[in-house]
């Protein structure tokens, strides 16, 4: 595959689920001035799934409020305009690209990473003064977006993908660049401007695996979010580690790092805001509505696999939350860590 075919492959992603008009005006909302409380829950109202989710979720234990959310001007006054922005944008991300539990991929486990990456990338843009905190949240949602959406669209493709890296122990990103002529990265990046996203958010997508320093700003904050997660073996769709990958560095000192956990309660609080928050607005079990260039659909997904962690993980991180337990206070919705339903 080429450049024409990246090109053409966003284009038709783009036409079978584009981002709803009222995550694109709510995003547009939130950058006006002028835009009041009323403006924003006016919008949100004309979209009655949202906005029940929306209630759920700002009554969920992802924010524990204190009080009763029962209207959405109420969740806007109590949890303020960008928390408002950043919701609407996760759950229509969630519900847009749903994707297929199948194969070696978990979409659970995708919105678990992304979830957990965008909290340390807001934290640590806040901590750092680095970036924006309400740019680095949304960065850290979609940093992998092209990741699924080779999965939903291209899957038996992507499989391929996964099994090369494994094969030749190369990068996943690597491996897909062989199989499909681009990477998630770019994917995902070339997807952002189609949405019509500002470029510094872009950027950070097409660059969350690159070797950044401070300069870089929301990329490079972006970029240590995602390395951050790995590190403790939260991989992004993969219950256990990913394709190709190393083993992380589990002994990272770095005083940005340990700042950023400290503010966020530890990394176990950082798991069950994410549990939390999926618990209301998590994947749906649905298929694909339309696929790109995909194969037959099985006729039900393969079990789960067995937890067998390796004995090199164990002894490299004996102190690491089990991938296959993090979640268990859903283990009905979750039954492996994010995962598999």
């Amino acid at each position: 595959m080429g450049q024409m075919d990246l090109d053409s492959l966003v284009k038709q992603v783009h036409q079978l689920a584009p981002l709803p008009a009222v995550a694109l005006k709510v995003l547009e909302l939130a950058q006006d001035e002028r835009s009041s409380a009323s403006d924003l829950a006016s919008v949100i109202a004309t979209d009655q799934a949202m906005t029940a989710k929306l209630l759920r979720l700002s009554n969920s234990a992802y924010f524990s409020a204190g009080r009763e959310i029962v209207t959405v001007r109420d969740a806007i006054v109590v949890l303020g305009v960008m928390e408002i922005r950043r919701l609407v944008l996760t759950t229509a991300l969630m519900g847009n690209f749903a994707g297929a539990e199948s194969g070696t991929f978990s979409v659970a486990s995708f919105w678990g990473h992304g979830l957990a990456v965008a909290m340390i990338a807001e934290v640590m843009a806040r901590h750092s003064q680095l970036a924006p905190p309400d740019e680095a949240f949304t960065a850290g949602i979609l940093h992998d977006i092209g990741k699924l959406v080779m999965n939903q669209y291209l899957h038996d493709e992507f499989e391929a993908a996964a099994s090369t890296a494994t094969a030749k122990g190369i990068p996943l990103e690597r491996a897909e660049d062989e199989v499909f002529g681009f990477s998630h990265p770019e994917l995902g990046k070339r997807l952002a401007e189609v949405w019509r996203l500002p470029q510094a958010l872009c950027d950070a997508i097409g660059s969350h695996h690159g070797v950044l320093n401070e300069s870089h700003g929301l990329s490079y904050v972006v970029a240590q979010a995602n390395t951050m997660c790995r590190d403790h073996g939260l991989w992004c769709g993969f219950d256990d580690i990913e394709p190709g990958a190393t083993l992380p560095d589990t002994h990272v000192d770095d005083p940005l790092r340990a700042a950023v956990l400290q503010r966020l309660g530890g990394w176990d609080k950082v798991l069950e805001r994410t549990g939390a928050f999926l618990d209301q607005a998590g994947p749906s079990r649905r298929r694909p509505s339309a696929a790109v260039n995909a194969g037959p659909e099985p006729s039900a997904p393969p079990s789960p696999p067995t937890a067998q962690p390796a004995p090199s993980r164990e002894a490299a991180a004996p102190a690491r939350t089990s991938l296959r337990t993090a979640f268990g206070m859903s283990a009905d919705r979750f039954p492996s860590r994010f995962g598999r339903r």
